[in-house]
């Protein structure tokens, strides 16, 4: 088995992975999660296969426990601030966060194929929701969003 070493490209505290990086870590069946930051409409336009949509916004988005490290799938016009609130809010959860260098359009770039989904997948714990009445003490919600 050949062991690469990974060239490690670091940006504003941010750690980067190349297309040819991410691909070989695809090929070899590393457990990693795959999480498309672009929103609703650009995910289901095409994506990486595996990746899971977890909207443009993250407070309410929790990964997998289960995987590491985590890539994230950005465009290549994502606002700086927006790119740091994802890091720091997934750093709280799992060691390793990786963006794809150049985001999607790097991957197309390179000749790589995009999955359309057939529906839209939201992970449990991803977006807020009401708990009904009754299943929490009190009979009341324990949180409401409007």
């Amino acid at each position: 088995m050949m062991v690469m070493a990974w060239t490690v490209h670091a940006e504003n505290g941010r750690q980067y992975i190349s297309v040819p990086e991410l691909q070989e870590w695809i090929r070899q069946g590393k457990d990693l999660e795959l999480i498309d930051v672009r929103g609703k409409q650009q995910y289901q336009s095409g994506t990486i296969a595996g990746a899971v949509n977890a909207g443009n916004d993250p407070k309410g988005y929790l990964p997998a426990v289960h995987s590491d490290p985590i890539i994230l799938i950005t465009t290549d016009d994502i606002n700086s601030n927006q790119l740091d609130r994802w890091v720091m809010r997934l750093q709280n959860v799992k060691d390793q966060i990786w963006i794809l260098s150049g985001g999607i359009n790097a991957w197309i770039a390179q000749g790589e194929p995009l999955e359309k989904p057939d529906e839209y997948y939201t992970r449990p714990g991803s977006v807020p929701f009401i708990i009904p009445k009754g299943l929490c003490e009190q009979g009341e919600p324990a949180q409401v969003y409007d």
